[in-house]
């Protein structure tokens, strides 16, 4: 399928609205969590089951794209998006009615099964309109969906439930995603409009290649890696480090403004074919970082400036590794495989986070001043998924690869026909 002229004003705003829908995925699963104080408090619910909740929406989500992922190159991907939309906006809706913890459990996770298949279809329709040049642009605004939930939407939501009511934030979020969907026919592309045509040149398979099923893991040993951290994070810096807790939103904004920034910038620097060097920086900046957690420095008291600093080129450089990857792989299937692909990379990428917060919590334990112990084992973890994710990518991209394709090089724009 050829890349439609980016500058057409409708694409723009297809465009927008695919970035809306993103980000409004991403705080539909992030907002329940700093709203646990509300929730404990109305729904009689123990403070521990908002992991139960926000897991077990992750990983189901993770489990319907995977299932639905076959089928959904055979559809048209903006009418299957929006309505997909619809019923998650729907069920988001009613989450502000629930009156006890198991209906907000059950609508909840209802819900969550019908992200996934919008994550992929969301991901192959920007590769469907944007030209190769402009893909590491692209998917980089895409990952910066997340940065700017930590800084914006999260924030809203636990907002409103602060001041007014958590019921509220649902019905917010949930009367926003009604509005993209009534919005994305509008704006969609026609091509996108009726289900991907498969060329008749094209001979790859329905079932994923092998260099697809490489890509999967790489993405899910990356996604392992980091997840083995990110939910430890503000217990460690606040117990271990000595940092303020009235100060954690402010470093967490931080760190989501410099991903932001980082973001953009090396999104243009994978355009212009430099995508070997930013894997090769973002995995030793990550490491590095690691590291720093774990050295004689890291078990005393460390400054805030420090912990800051740290703290922001950690996070960056999990963004701007996820984008460029998340950029090359999304040129290895066909235009009549990608949504499928982009679904199961999509749902890879949540089962690992899901298994990895549940492994990082049996690695360590805490004591009576919960301090953390054991963040060694955190560190040694995803020191080797940095490593072995970055050997995963060589790989895939190494003309002496599988064979199955040898033109995919993390220096070339251009893709050619496998």
């Amino acid at each position: 399928m050829p890349a439609q002229d980016p500058s057409v004003p409708s694409e723009k705003g297809f465009f927008l609205l695919l970035f809306l829908v993103n980000l409004l995925s991403i705080t539909g699963i992030m907002m329940v969590m700093p709203m646990a104080p509300a929730l404990v408090n109305s729904l009689n619910m123990a403070p521990e089951q908002i992991g139960y909740l926000a897991g077990g929406a992750t990983l189901l989500s993770a489990i319907v794209a995977l299932l639905v992922a076959p089928w959904l190159d055979k559809v048209a991907r903006v009418p299957l998006m929006a309505m997909c939309l619809v019923v998650r906006s729907l069920l988001l809706c009613a989450c502000g009615f629930a009156t006890n913890l198991e209906w907000l459990f059950g609508l909840y996770i209802l819900a969550a099964c019908f992200s996934g298949p919008i994550g992929g279809l969301l991901m192959a329709a920007v590769v469907d309109i944007t030209p190769i040049q402009q893909r590491g642009k692209a998917m980089g605004a895409m990952a910066a969906a997340l940065s700017l939930a930590a800084v914006v939407t999260v924030p809203l939501a636990l907002a409103i439930s602060e001041f007014y009511h958590w019921r509220y934030a649902f019905f917010l979020f949930g009367g926003i995603g009604m509005a993209l969907a009534l919005l994305l026919p509008a704006f969609a592309p026609v091509s996108l409009l009726a289900p991907t045509q498969v060329a008749s040149h094209d001979n790859r398979k329905t079932a994923f290649s092998r260099l697809m099923l490489l890509a999967l893991a790489t993405v899910s040993v990356q996604m392992f890696g980091h997840f083995l951290w990110v939910p430890h994070f503000a217990s460690l810096f606040q117990f271990n480090f000595g940092f303020s807790g009235t100060l954690l939103p402010a470093l967490f904004a931080v760190a989501g403004v410099i991903s932001l920034m980082m973001l953009i910038l090396c999104g243009k620097w994978a355009d212009q074919g430099k995508g070997k060097p930013i894997l090769i920086s973002a995995s030793l900046i990550l490491v590095l970082t690691l590291v720093s957690w774990i050295l004689p420095l890291g078990q005393s008291q460390l400054s805030m400036a420090l912990i800051f600093v740290l703290f922001s080129l950690y996070m960056a450089a999990s963004s701007v590794r996820s984008s460029t990857t998340m950029m090359l792989t999304s040129e290895i299937p066909a235009p009549s495989q990608r949504a499928g692909f982009m679904a199961a990379q999509d749902s890879v990428s949540n089962l690992a986070m899901g298994l990895a917060a549940m492994c990082g919590a049996m690695l360590i334990s805490s004591n009576q001043q919960s301090t953390l112990v054991g963040i060694e084992w955190l560190s040694f973890g995803a020191i080797i998924c940095v490593i072995a994710a970055l050997g995963f990518v060589w790989r895939l991209f190494s003309n002496e690869s599988s064979g199955e394709v040898n033109n995919v090089q993390l220096d070339a724009a251009p893709v050619l026909e496998q």
